[in-house]
């Protein structure tokens, strides 16, 4: 892993539940750009809880 400081911010985003255009819409509000990290803490998909 390169730990090297950069120019960039980082992010961590949790629990997004299949929620992909609230997602999108985060990262444009943000103006996320490929020089920056995401972390994503949490519930990406949400688990079917039909049985």
């Amino acid at each position: 892993m390169n730990l090297e400081i950069t120019n960039r911010y980082v992010y961590v985003v949790s629990d997004i539940h299949n929620d992909a255009s609230g997602f999108k819409e985060l990262l444009n509000k943000i103006a996320f750009s490929k020089d920056d990290l995401l972390i994503i803490n949490g519930d990406i998909l949400t688990a079917e809880t039909n049985l």
